[in-house]
């Protein structure tokens, strides 16, 4: 009969051991350089002369062991911090003088004091760094029509400023607008004109898409007819999902030069159409609203914003032998399928 595990076997191997507090002491002090580690180690021995810092045998209390781990951690950093470009002069200065205290031979309270200021230095001169930092290849302003320029927003600090002046979620990350940034997924932009804010524009980086255009406060942007169309253009960005856009007429089949917006390719009644291969534009002629349908290999599928349904579309071509010739020659997907099963056949 086997004999049976106790409970000491049965626990889980640890690949890790854990170092004890006097033992992380001494770690510490060991990867610190001789002569500011030499200092330490004596005012630590003389900090911990204190009877009040020991316990009843004597030993070294595990909380203020717990407490000089983290000033040694402090100093470590301020020997890292002291030649690191992210910090400014005046801080640098800083860390140089708190580590010129240390191999003075001061008293280890006021080493565990300065090591907390030099830490609360490094994190807010990190965080003015990351928020300065630049995201994607740097950009200048970009002029477009008479009176107005477009600004990339190309910073964390930029983005905040942005949304403040705006009044919208650009200033918080509750909306994932600084990772997303952070990631180079979007890429973020303000639209000014003469010299005061009246647009924000988010675009995906790699479709080069409007993902969503506001003006103040998320309300709708008031941004003129030809400012959409050199955005388009400057920029390079399409406006195909954007509602703003669509509304306008403003789409990436003109903009490209695929099609003359003046110049329908068909016109039934009320309705003015234009189709390329994968897409068709549809707008009222006298109600001036225009709609954006895209080929998903079945079926037509109305863009967001668009005027009118896909069943419209549908009821049109069936309708107008006009209009069914210019849609079903944008459906490249079907005919090709089509005229492959005709070949099978003969």
């Amino acid at each position: 009969m086997p004999r049976r595990r106790n409970r000491v076997d049965q626990r889980r191997p640890q690949t890790m051991t854990r170092r004890r507090p006097a033992e992380e002491v001494e770690r510490l002090l060991t990867e610190i350089p001789t002569p500011v580690a030499r200092k330490l180690r004596l005012a630590l021995t003389y900090h911990f002369k204190d009877p009040s810092l020991r316990d009843r045998r004597g030993r070294r209390r595990s909380s203020e062991l717990h407490r000089a781990l983290t000033t040694l951690r402090h100093v470590a950093g301020l020997l890292r911090w002291v030649n690191d470009d992210r910090y400014d002069l005046n801080c640098r200065r800083k860390f140089k003088k708190f580590l010129k205290h240390i191999v003075h031979g001061q008293p280890w309270q006021v080493t565990v004091d300065e090591g907390r200021t030099a830490r609360g230095l490094a994190n807010r001169a990190g965080r003015r760094w990351n928020e300065t930092r630049v995201f994607g290849p740097p950009s200048e302003a970009v002029p477009i029509a008479e009176n107005h320029m477009v600004f990339p927003l190309n910073t964390i600090a930029k983005l905040r400023s942005a949304g403040r002046r705006a009044e919208n979620c650009l200033q918080t990350n509750d909306h994932g607008h600084h990772d997303a940034l952070r990631r180079g997924e979007v890429g973020y932009f303000e639209i000014r004109r003469e010299g005061a804010a009246e647009a924000w524009m988010s675009v995906d980086c790699e479709s080069r898409r409007v993902v969503e255009i506001w003006g103040p406060r998320n309300d709708e942007a008031d941004l003129p007819d030809d400012v959409l169309w050199q955005l388009c253009r400057k920029l390079r960005i399409s406006g195909d999902e954007a509602e703003l856009f669509i509304r306008r007429g403003v789409l990436s089949m003109f903009v490209d030069g695929a099609a003359d917006a003046q110049d329908p390719q068909s016109v039934v009644a009320a309705y003015r159409l234009w189709s390329r291969r994968g897409e068709v534009v549809l707008q009222h002629s006298k109600e001036g609203r225009w709609s954006r349908f895209v080929w998903e290999g079945r079926e037509w599928e109305a863009t967001r914003a668009s005027h009118v349904s896909a069943d419209a579309l549908k009821v049109l071509r069936d309708v107008s032998p006009r209009v069914r010739l210019l849609v079903t020659s944008a459906e490249t997907a079907r005919t090709g399928r089509k005229r492959a099963r005709r070949r099978r056949r003969r």
